[in-house]
């Protein structure tokens, strides 16, 4: 589950740097 998590906030945060 953590890993999940995790991967779910490294997802967002590419999205954000892309803007």
């Amino acid at each position: 589950m953590k890993s999940k998590i995790l991967n779910f906030k490294v997802f967002v945060l590419v999205i954000v740097l892309s803007f």
